[in-house]
């Protein structure tokens, strides 16, 4: 959660730098901050992945008992 945070924090930061530099047409600097931004994009959505996998809890609502007869592998016609 954390490092979810500081990317976040990262990418607030140099997003803003990019946005000075296209004011002031420094034409040097915005490509390698841009790349910059799209690469901390890139980890926020992995590392958000992660968490919400890990913290939604698994769907085993309903395990099928023993008791009940096999399922068949495929559809016989």
């Amino acid at each position: 959660m954390i490092r979810l945070a500081v990317y976040g924090l990262l990418l607030a930061f140099f997003a803003d730098m990019l946005r000075k530099a296209v004011m002031v047409r420094a034409d040097s600097f915005v490509l390698p901050i841009l790349a910059l931004c799209i690469w901390l994009a890139v980890l926020i959505v992995r590392r958000w992945r992660h968490l919400h996998r890990r913290l939604t809890r698994r769907r085993t609502g309903f395990i099928r008992p023993r008791s009940f007869p096999a399922q068949r592998k495929r559809d016989t016609r």
